[in-house]
This record gives structure tokens, C-alpha cells and sequence, in this order.
């Protein structure tokens, strides 16, 4: 009975094609005992879709760094280990061929691999450490059960600060090199479904990360052409990102990759880049950050289509550009979408501070509002410094009446209480009084000068305000600020 399930099981799989069907087939190869289960979670593990749906899990986002994708798959033992280990050193001992001994160091290790005595055990240990490559000697490491190949590959914040690094591949293309071939030996003898070439939809939903650093941002696509560089007229602004100038162009139903300046740090999955079709899955690398993409066609997630109808508001609200920028740069999903078709460009940041650093200038007003709300949360840290000095306390109440009825009279006290900030400033050249002097001397600036930036509100962090709280304040001040119903008046506002 299970070989009449297994064999319909895979004509179905071989008629359609669907992930589903391929699931299933998965699932009758490990009842049959002709695919060990084992196997099956690791092809899981490296995100397999069809290992995915047939186990029913891992969920959420893909991780595209060495250290964390080897975190996953170092459970499953040394032989895999060894075996991803050896992806990585052969492609990035390849840009070392001056280093002889990595090809007759990682063949050792493959033959170990193949027959595991003690005989091939011994010829893979001592490579000579000048002439091999450092990923090659980790491989070996791991194959001995000696080191954690995740643990030694050098992370990219240690890398050449150009990202133009000699001996390594960028973490995302040798990720993207470990899932394909490693997900393939997994499930052998079957050969896993390829991806869908071209994708057909109207949507492009991408990911966005950097190997350097820990958050991501995520933005919908909507455009006919959107450019992808470190220029100042691209699309999507990459910062660091060693690139010459690419764009993800609508064609054929979907979107394509098109190359326009080559660049040896450009990859499309684990191969350099190249004109073609994006899928669903796809990871564009430039040096150290990517963009993992998903086409969408009619069928929308649940966030998606409600994201897209706050675009259509956003777009036909008539507020100007302005405020939809400001709420894309903060990730709201919709606002991203809305800039898309607005062609408004947009430099995604993955820490806090960058994020409130790339802020779009707001408005005086706005601004002040946001530096306000950071301030009286910091307040008594003030007080308890400094008891005797109410300056704190008279700046957050002037930029409160002023926000409430602008008049010279706040303005002149406004200018009185900057030159006594200034004072403190001079006197406390370090934390976390000078910091805490700094934010309510900002707060005041939109009354004295008009300033309408909020960086200054990371002077917070000088109380003892975590950096990511900081963040979730300005965030909600100024999404109410940009989406609102009613938007406070300014410059900004109307562009």
C-alpha cells in the first residue's frame, strides 16, 4: 500500500509541479524509509519550501549570514557541517588561488566525507596554515569536531570597511550557495523543484538587510523601473553598497534584474549578476547587503492588500510627498508602496540611530512635537542631577505653549533658555548632563530657528533612555504626524 501511495504521490508531483505536491511526495519518501527524516529537517531548516510545508515549519524570515544559518544546521552534526563548511571554502578560496594547498585540503576533506576512516581522518588534519586558505582550515574543523565553522568565519563588520574584502564572499550569496546545494544532497536522490522563472505579478515585496547589522526593512514595490545604488538619483539609496547602477524593471508579467554598470560585488542568488527574470526567493547581494524579493500576483497577503489601500489614500489624500516619505523611511508598509508610484526615493537604515539619522526633515512643528514627547520621558533624570536648575523643565514648557500659539513672547523666553542650555552644555562636557541639556535646547530650536530635524532626540540615550525606545517614540509621533487626518502646518507639509 505505502509503495502505491509513494508512486502516486510522486506522478502527481511530476504532473504539476506544485510545492504541495512535492510536500506530499517528501512525506511518503519518509514513510516508505527511502528518505530519512532527519534529512527532510535539515532541508527544512535551510528553507526548502517543499521540506517547509511538509514538516509545517520553520516559519518567518530566512537568515542570510553565515554565523546564523550555520547556528541552524551545526545540530544536525559534523558530516553537515563539514559539508557546508566546504561550499563555503571553495568558493572563497577560489579568489585566493595563490593560496595552493586550499584545493588538496578541502579534496581531503571530501574524501573523508565519501569514506570516513581513520585513515582519510588523519590526511585531513594539519593543512599548512600559510598556504591554505583560513575557510578551508575551519572546514577541517569542523569535520574533526574541533570548531564551530559558524563560530570562526569572520563576521562582515571585520571586514575591509569598503566591503571590498579579497578573501570572502558576501555572507548572502555563500548562504544562498549552502541552501542550494546542501538542500540538494539532502533530499537525493530527488532533485528539488526549481523556482518558478519568470514569476508573473504586479508587486514586488523585498526585504532588505545588511550582513553588518541586525534589523531589516521591508517595502512593496510598484513602479515601472526602480533603480538600486549608491546615488543620489537611484530608487533605493543602499548605503555602503559598493555598486555601480542596477534596476529592477516590470517586464513580461513580472520584474527583471537589469545590469547597467557591472560590478564584481553584484550577485543574484550565489552567481553574478545578470540580466534575467527575478522569482519569488531570489536574493540580490551588493557587497555586504541584500535584498531578498517576493513577486505578487492577485492573490495578496493579508498586510499587502491592506498596505496598498493605505497607499491609495495616501496617494489620493493630496498632502504632498513630504509625510509619505517621512512614513515610508519609518517602514510603514503602505507609505513605501505609496513612494514606489510617487517615485520617491528611499534609503532604508537597519539600526535605530541610522534610522532617526535618515529621517526626511518634518517641520519645525512636527519636530518639535517628537523631541517633546523624548523629553518628558527623560525629565526626572534631570531633576534628580540637577534640582536647583529648572531650565529642563521651563524648555518643555515653552516649546509646549508654542506648539499650542506661536508668539514673540515664547520665542523671546525660548532664546533666553538656549544661551542658559548653552551654559550647562559648556560646563558638562560629558554625559549625561550635557546630553539631556542638548535635547531640551533642540526642543526649543524649532521656536528659535525653525529647525525641523529630530536626530537630536538620540540625546536621550545619554539618561539612560534605551536607543530602541527612542525609536518607538519618534516612530509613533510621526506616523500620527504623517497619516493623521490633520497634519500640523508646515514647510515640510506641503511639499
Amino acid at each position: 500500500m505505502s509503495d502505491d501511495r509513494l508512486r502516486e504521490a510522486e506522478r502527481v508531483f511530476r504532473e504539476t509541479g506544485s510545492v504541495a505536491d512535492e510536500a506530499r511526495y517528501l512525506n511518503e519518501r519518509v514513510r516508505a524509509g527511502l528518505l530519512a527524516r532527519e534529512r527532510l529537517e535539515l532541508a527544512a531548516e535551510l528553507r526548502d519550501e517543499a521540506a517547509v510545508l511538509a514538516l509545517g515549519g520553520p516559519g518567518g524570515p530566512r537568515a542570510h549570514t553565515v554565523r546564523e544559518v550555520f547556528a541552524g544546521i551545526e545540530r544536525f552534526g559534523v558530516e553537515v557541517a563539514a559539508r557546508a563548511g566546504v561550499i563555503v571554502a571553495r568558493r572563497c578560496g577560489a579568489l585566493r588561488p595563490e593560496m595552493r594547498d586550499t584545493e588538496a585540503c578541502l579534496a581531503a576533506i571530501e574524501a573523508w566525507l565519501d569514506c570516513p576512516c581513520d585513515r582519510h581522518r588523519v590526511a585531513m588534519q594539519g593543512p599548512p596554515m600559510a598556504t591554505t586558505h583560513m575557510d578551508a582550515r575551519l572546514a577541517v574543523g569542523a569535520a574533526l569536531g574541533r570548531d564551530r565553522f559558524g563560530g570562526g568565519h569572520p563576521l562582515p563588520a571585520f571586514r575591509s570597511p569598503e566591503t571590498r574584502d579579497d578573501s570572502h564572499e558576501p555572507d548572502a550569496v555563500l548562504v544562498a550557495a549552502v541552501r542550494r546545494a546542501l538542500a540538494r544532497w539532502a533530499l537525493a536522490p530527488h532533485e528539488p523543484r526549481a523556482s518558478d522563472r519568470p514569476a508573473k505579478g504586479s508587486l514586488l515585496d523585498v526585504r532588505i538587510g545588511d550582513a553588518r547589522q541586525a534589523g531589516t526593512f521591508r517595502l512593496l514595490i510598484d513602479r515601472d523601473r526602480t533603480t538600486l545604488g549608491d546615488g543620489g538619483e537611484c530608487g533605493i539609496q543602499l548605503e555602503r553598497a559598493p555598486v555601480g547602477l542596477h534596476a529592477i524593471v516590470r517586464a513580461g508579467g513580472g520584474f527583471e534584474l537589469h545590469e547597467h554598470l557591472a560590478s564584481p560585488f553584484a550577485f543574484l542568488n550565489d552567481e553574478r549578476v545578470r540580466d534575467g527574470p527575478l522569482a519569488t526567493g531570489d536574493v540580490i547581494s551588493f557587497g555586504d547587503t541584500w535584498l531578498e524579493v517576493s513577486v505578487l500576483g492577485a492573490d495578496l497577503p493579508e498586510d499587502v492588500a491592506r498596505a496598498r489601500e493605505e497607499a491609495d489614500r495616501l496617494v489620493r489624500g493630496g498632502g504632498g510627498k513630504r509625510p509619505i516619505e517621512v512614513a515610508a523611511t519609518l517602514g510603514h508598509l503602505g507609505a513605501t508602496l505609496a513612494a514606489s508610484r510617487l517615485r520617491i526615493p528611499l534609503s532604508p537604515r537597519f539600526d535605530d540611530g541610522s534610522r532617526i539619522r535618515a529621517l526626511p526633515r518634518v517641520g519645525p512643528e512636527a519636530a518639535a512635537t517628537v523631541k517633546l514627547r523624548v523629553a518628558r520621558e527623560v525629565r526626572s533624570v534631570w531633576e534628580e542631577l540637577r534640582p536647583e536648575d529648572d531650565s529642563f523643565a521651563r524648555a518643555l514648557e515653552v516649546t509646549a505653549a508654542w506648539l499650542r500659539e506661536p508668539s514673540e513672547e515664547t520665542r523671546a523666553a525660548a532664546t533666553a533658555l538656549r544661551q542658559r542650555l548653552n551654559a550647562v552644555m559648556k560646563e558638562h562636557s560629558s554625559r549625561p548632563v550635557h546630553g539631556l541639556a542638548r535635547l531640551a535646547w533642540s526642543c526649543l530650536g524649532g521656536v528659535v530657528a525653525g529647525e525641523d530635524h529630530v536626530g537630536d532626540a538620540t540625546a536621550a540615550t545619554a539618561a539612560g533612555m534605551s536607543l530602541d525606545r527612542v525609536w518607538t517614540l519618534v516612530r509613533e509621533e510621526l506616523l500620527a504626524w504623517a497619516l493623521g487626518p490633520e497634519r500640523p502646518s508646515s514647510p515640510a507639509g506641503k511639499l
